[in-house]
């Protein structure tokens, strides 16, 4: 009698130890195909290409004189500094922050980081500001760091050239198809 126990057991051992294998097995095979099937590596947006400009066009008008004429549709080009706030750029993605460099100027004597003009009242800034954004094929924001490229950084006079998406009394969106970098500006510390 004892026989039959000691082989159920046995038989148990080896049913368990061939689940065990074939879980195993088929984690094996399913790892294999998913890193098979797995899509390749996504390359990064790029800027357009001739998108920095080796030159500024001399029409550019200041961020003010764009904010009080512009209208949603309208080709344009525009000059200031990329400020108006500390962080003048969005992480992540090709926006930034351009502020009239005479109507709402950086203050190298007064502010720590002299590009947020932290010695002009903030609704002057707002009204003398423009946000620059540069899209895919798609019309989505590129997801890609301005910062950096070609002499674009916090406090670098600019001049941009694009559509306006938007122009009303609170804000004026650009959408860059090209940008001259000015210089590296005086808003720097």
């Amino acid at each position: 009698m004892k026989l039959i126990p000691t082989t159920l057991a046995f038989a148990s051992i080896l049913a368990l130890a061939g689940c065990a294998q074939e879980g195993a097995e088929s984690t094996g095979a399913t790892a294999a195909q998913e890193t098979t099937a797995a899509a390749p590596a996504e390359q990064a947006p790029a800027l357009p290409e001739g998108f920095f400009l080796a030159e500024a066009p001399a029409n550019a008008l200041t961020v003010s004189q764009a904010r009080a004429n512009a209208k949603a549709g309208d080709d344009i080009a525009l000059t200031g500094y990329i400020g108006g706030r500390v962080e003048p750029f969005t992480e992540g993605r090709a926006i930034f922050l351009v502020a009239d460099s005479e109507v709402a100027p950086a203050c190298t004597d007064a502010c720590a980081v002299p590009w947020d003009a932290c010695c002009v009242p903030r609704d002057t800034i707002a009204a003398n500001s423009a946000t620059i954004q540069v899209l895919d094929a798609d019309g989505k924001t590129l997801k890609v760091d301005l910062k950096g490229q070609n002499g674009l950084e916090p406090g670098a006079e600019v001049t941009v050239v694009g559509k306006v998406r938007e122009a009303n009394e609170s804000l004026l969106i650009v959408d860059a198809s090209g940008i001259a970098a000015n210089g590296g500006g005086s808003a720097t510390p």
